[in-house]
């Protein structure tokens, strides 16, 4: 999960790049997130 963030395509020198555009930002790279889990709980569960 990114928050304002942009992330640049990779060149031929520099491989893809992941930086902040605003006064900071958190990257979670594969973390246990509650509400991240609650959020996805509750989308499956509603029925269509």
């Amino acid at each position: 999960m990114l928050t304002l963030g942009k992330i640049k395509d990779a060149t031929d020198k520099y491989p893809l790049r992941v930086r902040n555009i605003k006064f900071g930002s958190k990257l979670y790279v594969n973390a246990n997130i509650t509400e991240i889990h609650e959020f996805r709980q509750r989308w499956f569960s509603v029925p269509i």
